[in-house]
């Protein structure tokens, strides 16, 4: 592992208790680039996947064109915008640890920052991700559908908060989703208190 942050200070145990954490970074042969974040032990506690798009000809993937990320922002602007995709990301604890997800978040907008794109991430949220991705700032970005599943969303939070359940947003299936640029700004707030990427 070849590390990248001697410690991160903000994640913390099922008591609120801070855990020091440790980053590794490796990039296969793509140039993807896969962050993985560990315990002082050298335990697993969560990763992402990150794919660094840098202009319209890195928009394509092992001879595929993902024409689905070709535009930034749910109105399409920004075409071949560089930006962070975010093509896995996981929190390995099962619930051990806290604000995992939140960092994971952060390194790839600093990797986007760093690499001259402004802070922008993009996503495709599945697996019941969507209301974490929501919450963390991220909305949908599927043209005309948007808002209606923005709104979706915002219904399936209020409702699992009024019954004391968990949000169960799975039946959306795949939602491409972005970190408008008023979210990028929170985040770099963050940053320049605490980066991880340093």
């Amino acid at each position: 592992m070849n590390s990248l942050s001697s410690s991160v200070t903000q994640v913390y145990d099922k008591t609120g208790k801070p855990v020091e954490v440790k980053i590794g970074r490796t990039i296969n042969k793509y140039g993807h680039e896969t962050y993985k974040m560990y315990d002082l032990d050298g335990n697993p506690i969560g990763y992402t996947k990150l794919k660094v798009l840098g202009d319209k000809n890195a928009f394509n993937d092992e001879g595929f064109i993902l024409n689905q990320i070709t535009s930034y922002g749910k109105l399409g602007n920004d075409k071949y915008a560089g930006r962070v995709y975010i093509d896995l990301m996981e929190n390995s604890t099962c619930g051990a640890y806290k604000n995992v997800g939140t960092k994971l978040h952060q390194i790839a907008v600093e990797r986007s920052l760093q690499k001259g794109f402004q802070g922008r991430v993009q996503m495709d949220a599945s697996w019941n991700s969507h209301g974490f991705h929501y919450n963390k700032g991220f909305r949908v970005m599927m043209g005309d559908k948007s808002e209606a599943i923005n709104q979706q969303i915002v219904n399936i939070l209020k409702e699992a908060k009024a019954n004391g359940t968990k949000p169960d947003t799975e039946r959306l299936g795949a939602v491409q989703m972005y970190l408008p640029y008023n979210k990028i700004n929170d985040f770099k707030t963050i940053i320049s208190r605490n980066p991880i990427l340093k």
